[in-house]
């Protein structure tokens, strides 16, 4: 990525000097002309340059953004204004000294060569000024929901979380679908339904989400009328800590991990739209009418002597965890939503996992495990915390 920047600047500064290195190796005139033309050259384009770079600092926040520069969409002319007057001048020098047969060929080339320079120029400000905001909808914490110069109705999700291509120097963004009102109509391409969700908490206004046709969030499902909501308190909270794995280099040494391989169910698992119990080496399949039923995100198992339970951090709103619960042959009984406290948070694009579940018959408790990767200044070490929260055992 250096080599290429410094490739980059290298040749800036060749487009923007060889008109001043023809001119100082011309021999169309004496030497003392050339020198004035060559501070001609230099001048000129430097001071134009400075113009149009005090112009844009100026009127910074009326242009759209370029990139990660603090400069506006019209950045571009900064650099643009100096290469063609460069030229211009050193095609005039060519024209005004060069012999009359051959300042035709020298006002074709100069033509052509300003033309290519002006057209890119302009093109490439066109893209820029297309590709960048026009208008923030939403600010939500470190992400926003935006739209785009050239797509006043289309709607776009920064996704911070997610580490930036920096060798695009750009942040990522997420197509969302179209605005209408207040209405939001999803694209059947996103699918990051939770994570917009999650946004529009911030938003004083209700936005009403459209989804497309033959999404899930549609359907009607079987098991919402035994749906349940409940609320959680924290018991207690961990210090921050680098996680045993971490500094033995063994998963095991987890207390998660331990907990899991002791207690966990582990003759359940999940098919394509089913949960899979083994009672007594019978598998018994039940069909997950819930909108929170994921295949590839099962949860933590627990069992009792009369139920099986399924803890899992929702997949439609991070503020949740699902508990659903199942006789022990596997049929079910309830769904519940635990309400997060507002100090439990969970973040994006970091790990969450649920262990030491404790059940009788007043209250249920569990671990929330967090775990996420620190800062440079850290090492990048894996970091591990947790909270322990209860509910009242209703259900």
């Amino acid at each position: 990525m250096i080599i290429g920047l410094l490739i980059g600047v290298f040749l800036k500064y060749v487009v923007a000097f060889l008109p001043v290195i023809l001119i100082i190796f011309s021999k169309l005139v004496s030497s003392k002309t050339k020198v004035k033309w060559v501070l001609v050259a230099l001048l000129i384009p430097f001071i134009l340059k400075e113009i149009i770079y005090v112009m844009v600092m100026l009127q910074g926040d009326a242009l759209p953004m370029y990139g990660s520069i603090v400069l506006g969409g019209w950045a571009p002319a900064i650099p643009l204004i100096w290469y063609i007057s460069a030229w211009s001048i050193y095609f005039y020098f060519k024209i005004k000294y060069e012999s009359p047969e051959r300042k035709k060929r020298t006002k074709i080339i100069a033509g052509i060569l300003l033309s290519l320079l002006t057209v890119s120029g302009l093109i490439f400000v066109f893209n820029t000024y297309e590709e960048q905001e026009a208008k923030t909808i939403l600010q939500c914490g470190s992400e926003k929901i935006f739209t785009k110069n050239m797509e006043p109705n289309k709607l776009y999700l920064t996704d911070n979380y997610i580490l930036p291509d920096y060798n695009k120097h750009e942040n990522l963004s997420t197509y969302i679908g179209e605005l209408e009102g207040n209405k939001i109509i999803l694209s059947s391409d996103y699918k990051g339904i939770w994570h917009l969700k999650d946004c529009l908490k911030y938003s004083d206004k209700q936005f009403k989400l459209i989804y497309p046709k033959g999404s899930k969030y549609n359907e009607s499902w079987a098991w919402e009328k035994d749906t349940y909501d409940v609320n959680s308190t924290v018991l207690f909270s961990s210090e921050e800590s680098v996680c045993p794995s971490e500094k033995s280099g063994r998963r095991e040494d987890d207390e998660h991990e331990k907990w899991i391989t002791q207690y966990s169910d582990h003759g359940i698992k999940t098919n394509s739209d089913s949960f899979v119990f083994e009672v007594n080496n019978t598998l018994h399949t039940i069909k997950a009418e819930s909108i929170e039923f994921s295949q590839y995100f099962m949860g933590t198992t627990y069992s009792t002597d009369e139920n099986k339970y399924i803890f899992r951090k929702s997949i439609d709103d991070s503020s949740k965890i699902i508990l659903w619960k199942f006789s022990k042959n596997g049929d079910f009984i309830k769904e519940v939503h635990i309400k997060l406290p507002n100090n439990v948070i969970i973040v994006a694009g970091r790990g969450y996992y649920i262990s030491h579940i404790k059940i009788d018959k007043d209250k249920i408790q569990f671990r929330l495990y967090e775990t996420y990767r620190s800062d440079q200044d850290r090492g990048w070490k894996i970091m591990c915390s947790y909270h322990t929260l209860e509910i009242v055992n209703k259900i």
